[in-house]
């Protein structure tokens, strides 16, 4: 069995898209687009992935290498088209004697399935290229794919370039396809820009192909939605729609209840067990695992979190990174948690702030509770222990310690550590003036009236 080796088009400026952000690094899901088709193609069996750039393009290059810092990269200087691209690509590839599988990184909706099914069809059929087609609903805009019987291909004519005839034929190219190595070689060398663009059309290679003997055939892909290339922020709210959707269908069928999953947004990387329930208008943000039993209310937005067994999570709660809830918690509606540890059976019910915090087991956080934890140029910690209850609208200035079993009088502003089993209350003194109301309405009776 041949080696693989995958080349991604990324060369693109994306001057549609409106943005400074290269167009690639726009996110699905909260993944960049570029990273969604790596990942998929490492979900095959590839020797190797080359990454086509265009100039000025550093940022996708450092971006990428955190996660795959193994990668290649090819720099296309000038931007004269696919073709030209794939050739910049093909320098890059030291000679390689295997299948190039040829992927775009603007087109982040394909799956491994549809990837084996093709080169599954390449092998069996034993052509010399492979091309994934599809039939959308309006052909307007893409190449045409020019065939004889069956799926052998003679052709693919970009729309610019078709003869009226050509343009009523339904099946398209996407763009994706698989060859031999040295098939592709021999093709890429006999490329002109003699076209309406001024360019090098990578679908020129398979015309030269078919005219050269080679076998070339396409194989139409099941869902449409896989080949959707991004090139504008509507195409983008597009793709945004069928992952989320993807996302949904995925958590439903693994038993996680949505009562209203067409409102819930997921992350790529949410893991949600068995018996989760999610009420409507809730967010998840990226590296967010929440366990069997746990209910996440409506309007929460969670994010960097992971959440217990049986916790209940809002409605209207803010959970930030670096945040781990425990078995049986609650948190309530209007609380903020960053960067802090909330044990087992722990209740921060109402309007509380809770930062660089480690509260203990079975503790009770009143309402509007407040860990102070930031002087204006260093964040302190504050430690909550065990069966520790906190007064209402209690401000806990950090760093402190509240040791367990203590009790924390309502109102009480905090500045030094409580020990175990203690009472606190540090609050103004509470004066009262008999009849001082009545008095002063008399006063105010006597005064002249300036209206």
């Amino acid at each position: 069995m041949n080696r693989i080796s995958v080349i991604i088009l990324a060369a693109g400026k994306g001057q549609r898209m409106k943005s400074h952000l290269p167009k690639v690094l726009h996110c699905l899901a909260g993944r960049p687009l570029l990273h969604h088709v790596l990942s998929t193609a490492s979900e095959i069996d590839v020797e190797k992935q080359i990454v086509v750039l265009g100039p000025e393009m550093e940022e996708v290059a450092n971006t990428t290498l955190i996660n795959w810092p193994n990668l290649q990269f090819a720099l296309q200087s000038e931007r004269l088209g696919t073709g030209h691209a794939l050739k910049v690509a093909e320098q890059s590839n030291g000679g390689f004697s295997g299948d190039i599988l040829v992927l775009y990184g603007d087109v982040p909706l394909l799956t491994a399935r549809t990837l084996e099914n093709l080169i599954s069809s390449y092998r069996n059929q034993k052509a010399d290229i492979a091309i994934l087609s599809f039939r959308p609903k309006n052909p307007k805009g893409y190449g045409r794919i020019v065939s004889k019987t069956g799926n052998t291909v003679l052709k693919v004519v970009e729309q610019e370039e078709a003869t009226q005839k050509e343009q009523e034929i339904k099946i398209c190219n996407s763009g994706i396809f698989i060859g031999n190595a040295k098939v592709l070689s021999q093709q890429l060398t006999q490329l002109n820009a003699n076209n309406s663009k001024g360019e090098y059309f990578v679908t020129d290679i398979f015309s030269h192909a078919a005219k050269a003997g080679h076998k070339c055939i396409h194989l139409e892909v099941e869902d449409n939605s896989e080949v959707l290339g991004i090139n504008d922020q509507i195409q983008l709210a597009e793709a945004e729609a069928v992952i989320q959707s993807r996302l949904r269908l995925t958590a439903l069928e693994s038993g996680v209840s949505m009562v209203d999953p067409s409102t819930v947004w997921l992350c790529w990387d949410t893991k949600l067990a068995k018996d989760v329930t999610i009420e409507p208008n809730v967010v998840f943000g990226s590296q967010v695992s929440v366990e069997a039993g746990a209910q996440i209310r409506a309007f929460c937005h969670l994010e960097g979190v992971n959440i217990g067994k049986g916790a209940v999570i809002g409605p209207f709660a803010r959970l930030r990174p670096d945040t781990v809830i425990g078995k049986d918690a609650k948190i309530g509606n209007f609380v903020e948690i960053k960067k802090s540890i909330i044990g087992d059976q722990t209740k921060v019910n109402h309007l509380s702030y809770i930062g660089d915090t480690n509260i203990g087991n079975s503790s009770n956080i009143g309402a509007g509770t407040i860990t102070c934890n930031y002087d204006g140029y260093q964040k302190s910690q504050t430690k909550i222990g065990n069966d520790v209850l906190i007064g209402s609208n209690s401000s806990l200035i950090a760093p402190i310690e509240i040791s367990d079993r203590a009790v924390v009088g309502a109102g009480s502003v905090l500045t030094e550590n409580v020990s175990a089993d203690s009472i606190v209350v540090s609050r103004a003194k509470q004066v009262e003036n008999s009849g001082a109301a009545t008095r002063r309405r008399q006063r105010e009776k006597k005064k002249p009236d300036d209206s």
